[in-house]
């Protein structure tokens, strides 16, 4: 007991301490803040400006993370300390995993148990556990994951363990009422309506497994909550699904009632809601009806074990690598960078490619899984950056590959990985020529254009392989020119045969060509360089926003089913059409052409962006860098919605002093699409908060935005006001702004609080409506707030909502 008083009052102490220190930093904001103010407003005091500056910046840097942050696990040592995996065995007619038991069952159709390959890893062990408790209780079973983590493995061995016979439907788009109950079939010339797999299931007692639950329409999903809810269901053809115990159709004639086995139970296996599945969130709605269990990738030292299995002859480093590669794989899903989380499943795949051809390279291993997503450029550099953290060469454009060679005659294609020079790999069909020849004594030039396809010389620009010249692939021209010509790659060892004073001049030509560009853009190099910097600032965000806005389009773009096709399944609405020879009774998924369904987007949703341009973004600049996030901010909408014009439409204005629309940054219809007009709208910012007038107009402009974006035509109105949470100074009232947000409930009003004043923001997010203001302090929230706000009201919700507002 002294013991736990000693801890409580070091717990108590630690927390005095704590606030003393927050304290003591905003006295020294506040401080920072009166000097900075003098200096702009009075001069001087430019030292101990400069100083705070550095201190800030010292104090934003954030600390370093722990070197080789998955390298720890390469020795595993995990699996010397973990938890063995809990017992499982069938002993005497009774099934025990760890401390729970329950009795398997006799089967009279041993041919529905199902039999599978199951590796009893300790993570998976523990989710049958849980499983065979909720199975003894008698409750209806839910798993939830991401595909390829199992979900219908666990289900399987927990069945084949307890001898229970299985019934398995897999839902879709869709699947109808009637497909779930009755299916149709052809005997003796006459359609015949048989029991579905649920009715078959509920009759005998059987397990009924239902798959892919979260792509079924709510019809569907009104069925299976009242069979696990009520035990009751009204059937198509008159009957009715009834418990046995019921006591209400205790003397219903058998032909108008199906009684529901009292062993009769339902295992749902869905996905989590969301891209890119594209699944509906099914536990928000009937997860209360169900014993949920989360089914997540097994942990490092569990899969290893697993893929030992798999490849028992492949060398444990490798499956502790393609392990760990994944897990970093997956931490970028969490984090937004990609949407598809590679599972288990791909894994096993890569390490079973690994058993089956030993000899092969890890990077054809990996080429398999990730040639695919590396072709996509929003996903390319992520992706690479991590295979080359673990070891697998790549190229600018996916996976590295070995030099190759193909044969005229009928042998296949053979890889030699002792012959890996090649960075890049070329295959041009009978490309007869000469060699590139030595540089021209005229150095490197741009070359002469004939419009003609070139491979080699070092005479025509727009070749391909060649020397001297503008071009792709060739040796030491002056820079890089791309006409569309195939592309003939010369190897390093060529390349590396020129002298130096050569390559010194191409490099003075490629810079010369590059000043040129850039002043045809009227962009010197040091503007090129300042606007890659602001967008490098936030080029993870930029990645992770536009995945979010991927999704919706996803959305817009699912396949359905096309009827009267004549190849793909059978339609069972047009069996009767079938026995009299018509050949287009049958359908398949697909796009019809020029039609978009779904939720079809019939006008753009459009944004208003209202930027705090005022005096004290300048000001305080030098303290907190406000104005360099606004900008980082500006710069991360920019690129975030390129490429989706079509779909989303915004507007962005600055306020200060001077009025309520003292800059108009970007207009309806015309984003600024080249690096040059995107910096110039950033530059144009920093210039008004450095020579505005002094005063605010927050309130002003947002109501006038409200009204402007109230008179367009939109699928849906948003509006996001960025502001550096410095009201009080001017005496601004901040009920009278939440009033000002909610005047017309056709627009989606926030506030995106950007200053490090976390008194001032967090006072102004307290007083404004729940969920309206999202406090910023670092850009690296910024896609996280984003995301927040398009999830809770941009993106289009699921045909769930209906059933979740009936229920409450």
């Amino acid at each position: 007991m002294q013991a736990s008083g000693a801890a409580i009052k070091a717990l108590m102490q630690r927390t005095l301490d704590t606030d003393d220190d927050s304290r003591r930093r905003r006295q020294e904001l506040r401080e920072l803040e009166n000097i900075a103010i003098q200096a702009r407003m009075f001069g001087g005091g430019g030292q101990e400006v400069d100083d705070a500056r550095d201190k800030a910046e010292s104090d934003r840097k954030p600390p370093p993370a722990p070197a080789a942050q998955y390298g720890r696990a390469v020795s595993i040592s995990a699996e010397a300390t973990r938890k063995p995996a809990a017992a499982v065995r069938v002993e005497k007619g009774i099934l025990q995993i760890g401390d729970v038991s329950c009795p398997v069952r006799m089967t009279a159709r041993p041919e529905l148990v199902p039999d599978v390959v199951f590796v009893n890893i300790p993570q998976h062990v523990g989710i049958l556990k849980n499983m065979l408790l909720d199975w003894s209780l008698g409750h209806h079973l839910l798993l939830v994951g991401n595909q390829g983590v199992g979900k219908n493995k666990l289900t399987d061995r927990l069945l084949g363990l307890l001898q229970c016979e299985r019934e398995y439907i897999q839902l879709h788009r869709d699947t109808t009422v009637q497909s779930l109950t009755l299916a149709p079939s052809l005997k003796g010339g006459v359609v015949v309506w048989e029991d579905s797999p649920l009715l078959r299931a509920v009759k005998a007692g059987r397990c009924l497994v239902v798959d892919e639950a979260d792509k079924a329409p709510l019809e569907v999903v009104c069925v299976l909550k009242a069979l696990a809810e009520d035990g009751e269901l009204s059937l198509p053809d008159g009957r009715t699904v009834v418990r046995a115990d019921d006591t209400r159709f205790a003397n219903a004639p058998e032909d108008e009632v199906v009684r529901m086995s009292r062993v009769f139970r339902l295992f749902v296996l869905a996905n989590r809601p969301g891209y890119p599945f594209m699944g509906n969130d099914f536990f928000k709605v009937c997860g209360d009806v169900f014993s949920c269990h989360v089914v997540d990738n097994p942990d490092i030292a569990s899969e290893v074990e697993l893929l030992a299995s798999v490849g028992p002859d492949v060398p444990k480093a490798r499956i502790i690598q393609l392990s760990l590669l994944f897990a970093e794989l997956r931490e970028l899903v969490e984090s937004g960078q990609l949407a598809y989380p590679y599972s288990t499943r791909e894994l096993v795949k890569l390490v079973s490619h690994a058993q089956q051809f030993p000899r092969d390279a890890l990077e054809e291993v990996a080429a398999g899984v990730f040639a695919f997503d590396v072709a996509d450029a929003k996903k390319r550099k992520p992706i690479l950056e991590v295979l080359q953290r673990h070891g697998i060469a790549t190229t600018a454009h996916g996976v590295r590959l070995l030099e190759g060679h193909r044969s005229q005659g009928n042998m296949s294609l053979r890889l030699d990985e002792q012959r890996d020079k090649s960075k890049d790999v070329t295959n041009p069909d009978n490309a007869n020529g000469e060699s590139p020849p030595d540089m021209a004594a005229g150095g490197p030039k741009h070359g002469e254009w004939d419009g003609q396809e070139h491979i080699g010389g070092n005479r025509f620009a727009g070749g391909s392989g060649g020397t001297g010249t503008a071009g792709l692939g060739g040796r030491w021209g002056p820079y890089r020119l791309d006409v569309g010509q195939k592309l003939v790659q010369v190897s390093e060892d060529k390349k590396q045969g020129l002298d130096e004073a050569t390559k010194r001049k191409a490099q003075q030509m490629a810079d010369e060509a590059y000043r040129k560009r850039l002043a045809e853009m009227k962009m010197s190099l040091k503007d090129g360089e300042a606007y890659a910097a602001l967008r490098e600032q936030v080029t993870t965000q930029i990645q992770e926003m536009k995945v979010c806005l991927e999704s919706q389009v996803a959305r817009e773009h699912e396949r359905q089913w096309l009827k009267n096709q004549t190849v793909g399944e059978l339609d069972e609405s047009r069996l009767v059409d079938g026995i009299t020879g018509c050949k287009t009774v049958y359908m398949r998924r697909g796009e019809p052409e020029g039609e978009l369904f779904g939720r079809s987007q019939q006008h753009p949703k459009r944004l208003t962006f209202v930027m705090d341009i005022s005096g004290s973004m300048y000001t305080f600049n030098r303290i907190d860098r406000r104005l360099q996030r606004l900008q980082e901010v500006a710069a991360f909408i920019f690129e975030s919605f390129a490429g989706f014009e079509d779909k989303y439409d915004y507007r962005m204005v600055g306020h200060s002093g001077t009025g309520p629309e003292a800059e108009r940054l970007v207009e309806w219809g015309r984003p600024p699409r080249s690096d040059k007009e995107r910096l110039e709208i950033c530059k144009s910012m920093e210039a008004h908060a450095q020579f505005c007038y002094p005063g605010d107009h927050t309130l002003e402009a947002t109501s006038r935005a409200i009204a402007e974006l109230g008179r367009q035509t939109a699928d849906e109105r948003f509006l996001l006001v960025v502001s550096d949470a410095d009201l009080q100074r001017y005496n601004i009232d901040v009920r009278q702004w939440n009033q000002i947000l909610h005047k017309d409930p056709a627009i989606k009003a926030y506030v995106i609080l950007i200053s490090n004043n976390v008194d001032e923001a967090e006072r102004i997010k307290a007083t404004l409506a729940p969920g309206r203001a999202h406090i910023c302090a670092e850009t690296a929230s910024l896609a996280v707030t984003f995301k927040q706000i398009f999830k809770d009201s941009m993106l289009p919700h699921c045909n769930f909502s209906a059933l979740a507002v009936e229920d409450s």
